[in-house]
Formats: structure tokens, C-alpha cells, sequence
């Protein structure tokens, strides 16, 4: 097994971003995705059997925007600090996450991430939170279970994300009182997505967000 500088001395050959593939995810991850939006908005007329399957695909490419926000938090999408920056702002007004919050909460998280010296600096993260067998078998049954569901791959990676970053990620919920920054990114945020939202409706009209005529009666 390779030794830890010897890994070091293979990877670091990519450690440097490169300009174009970045431009060329950057391109596809949003492109594809306001290209499998419209699609939807003018299919949602035709047949919703056809939309639905469509709001996959677009789910694929909002991932993969996500992804370039989380390089732009590490600083490793762009050699650039003020274009990670602006890009990570902007990726976040499409994953409804806070960007600065995020990235600090995000930064507490890689550096607690199963250290058990360290756990309670994980604040309410589950994904950075870890325990040893010892500790599981002295817990009770109930608590037991409670450890179990919430690290179930159903309930860890489908149920919970959708409350982290539809409700909780509106409100600084675990930021620590000298976030002052994070916490007014917070509200920002909320802001811009509330003038995004209304500039949508405003120019496509709110009236076509009422069920066609073709499956109205579903």
C-alpha cells in the first residue's frame, strides 16, 4: 500500500484545476439543467407521463451543480478566490443552500468527521457525528433504534435532505454566535430565491402552475 507521501506525490498532479474543464462543467451542469426545465414547462402542457420522467434527469444535472458548489467551498473548482466565490454563490441560489453558511458548516464537518475527540464540534451534522460499538451496545433499546433510523440510507439520504435544504437551510440553525457573516448570508439568501421565485412567476405567470386540462381530473 502506497505510503502517505507517495499518495501525495501521485495526486498532486491534479490538484490544480483546469480552466476549460471547469468552463465545460460549469456549461453542461447548468446548461443541461435550464435545457430539461423548459423542456418540462412546455411538455407539462402535452402529457404529464411525459414530464415526470424528465424531472429525473434534471434532479441528475441540479446534483451536479451542487458538486461545483462544493468544489467552489474547498477553493478547488478555479485557481481564482473571487471566482469560486461567485460561482458558489451562484450555485447555491439553485440548491436553495446558503453558500457562506454552507462552506463554514461544511469546513466544521471535514474537521470532525469520526473524530470522536471532536464529535460535539459537529454541532447537529449527523453525517459527521459517529460512535463506537461500545458505545451503541450501552445504549438502550429505544436509542438504539433512534441511531438506527436516522442513519438508515432511506431516511439519511432521501427523507432528511429534503428537510435540511428546503426548511432548515431558511433558517441559521446551527451557527455559532460569532457567524455573523454566515448568518446574514442566511437571510440574503432567502431574499434573492424569494425575488427568483417571484421574477419566474411573474414572467411565465402564475396561472400555469394550475393542472392542464389533460390531467385535471387526476
Amino acid at each position: 500500500m502506497p505510503q502517505p507521501d507517495q499518495m501525495l506525490s501521485v495526486t498532486k498532479a491534479f490538484q490544480t484545476p483546469i480552466l476549460a474543464s471547469s468552463l465545460g462543467q460549469l456549461a453542461t451542469s447548468f446548461g443541461g439543467f435550464f435545457a430539461t426545465c423548459t423542456a418540462m414547462y412546455l411538455c407539462l402542457a402535452v402529457s404529464l407521463w411525459i414530464t415526470l420522467p424528465m424531472s429525473a434527469l434534471a434532479a441528475g444535472f441540479l446534483v451536479r451543480i451542487f458538486i461545483i458548489q462544493h468544489d467552489c467551498g474547498h477553493g478547488s473548482f478555479f485557481r481564482s478566490r473571487r471566482a469560486n466565490q461567485l460561482i458558489g454563490y451562484l450555485c447555491s441560489l439553485m440548491t436553495l443552500t446558503p453558500y457562506a453558511f454552507w462552506r463554514r458548516q461544511h469546513a466544521r464537518h471535514h474537521g470532525s468527521w469520526n473524530n470522536l475527540d471532536r464529535r460535539a464540534a459537529s454541532g447537529l451534522d449527523i453525517y459527521s457525528s459517529c460512535m463506537t460499538v461500545a458505545e451503541y451496545r450501552a445504549l438502550g433499546r429505544w436509542r438504539r433504534c433512534l441511531v438506527r433510523l436516522t442513519n438508515h440510507p432511506i431516511v439519511a439520504n432521501l427523507l432528511l435532505p429534503p428537510l435540511v435544504f428546503v426548511i432548515l437551510y431558511r433558517v441559521p440553525f446551527d451557527a455559532a454566535k460569532g457567524w455573523r457573516r454566515e448568518r446574514r448570508g442566511v437571510y440574503l439568501t432567502n431574499l434573492a430565491l424569494a425575488v427568483f421565485v417571484g421574477g419566474l412567476g411573474i414572467c411565465l405567470g402564475y396561472a400555469r402552475g394550475s393542472p392542464p386540462s389533460s390531467y385535471r381530473s387526476w
